[in-house]
């Protein structure tokens, strides 16, 4: 901006201030909408299946859900930041008998192994309206939900590579994601927020590439999977554990407990 201008007439002063600076903002001022327009979206870590076109509206999310979300590989959730590192998969219980050879050989095991793991759970399958199904291993991923198909797809692993109790834990998570999308609506995923402290207006569904265990949806499937396995912890990396009362009264709220 330059320098004022001083100027005498008549014994009266005045001061002309020359501000290309302001015509300058002026017009950015103009142009900004569009500038923003034509921004890219920030990228996020690429750990679940989210679309480009996944909205951060809560309402607009439940109309428009994501087509699928997922639970990612233990590779998958090794690489994203380091908070992650409490849900590394931990190993069996010490003692914890060793799964029946029938549901880790022979045709038909993953169906068989799938199945078990389903019947060990809090909350069956059918209250969601969505299917489950139970096929061969996928590189990346240990479940997926496919929103607009309601369906579960379980990628089983080998018992060597898989234990009993993340299968099940994929299995309650995955549930969690159907239970999601049959009953929650913008009005209770916002009270859902409010429940877990965690700030109104926070994207559902995060942002397309965001890894599960950072976004609400992902934290509202590990909650519902801690309650159905009758653990004490979950993975989610946004509110982290809930305590057995605070756990109670989620499942009465949300998870029709």
């Amino acid at each position: 901006m330059a320098a004022p201008r001083t100027s005498h007439a008549g014994g009266r002063a005045w001061t002309t201030v020359v501000g290309l600076g302001a015509v300058l903002a002026c017009v950015a001022a103009l142009q900004l909408p569009a500038a923003f327009a034509g921004a890219p979206a920030r990228a996020g870590t690429a750990a679940s299946a989210l679309p480009s076109t996944a909205t951060s509206d809560l309402d607009a999310a439940e109309r428009v859900p994501a087509r699928r979300v997922g639970f990612p590989t233990p590779a998958v959730v090794a690489a994203a930041p380091v908070a992650v590192v409490r849900a590394a998969v931990a190993p069996a219980p010490v003692g914890a008998p060793a799964p029946s050879p029938d549901l880790c050989s022979g045709a038909g095991w993953e169906q068989r192994r799938g199945e078990a793991a389903l019947a060990s759970l809090k909350g069956d399958a059918s209250r969601t309206g969505f299917a489950v199904t139970f096929e061969s291993a996928r590189s990346g991923y240990l479940g997926l939900t496919h929103l607009d198909e309601k369906r579960i797809a379980m990628h089983v692993r080998s018992c060597a590579k898989e234990s009993d109790e993340l299968l099940r834990h994929v299995m309650a998570h995955e549930l969690g994601h159907a239970w999601d999308t049959s009953t929650m609506s913008g009005t209770s995923r916002a009270a859902y927020l409010a429940a877990r402290g965690i700030p109104a207006g926070t994207p559902w569904y995060g942002c397309s590439g965001c890894t599960d265990f950072a976004t609400p949806a992902g934290d509202f499937a590990e909650v519902y999977a801690q309650w159905s396995r009758g653990a004490d912890t979950n993975r989610s990396l946004v509110a982290g554990d809930a305590s057995p009362a605070q756990l109670s009264a989620l499942a009465a709220q949300f998870f029709g407990a």
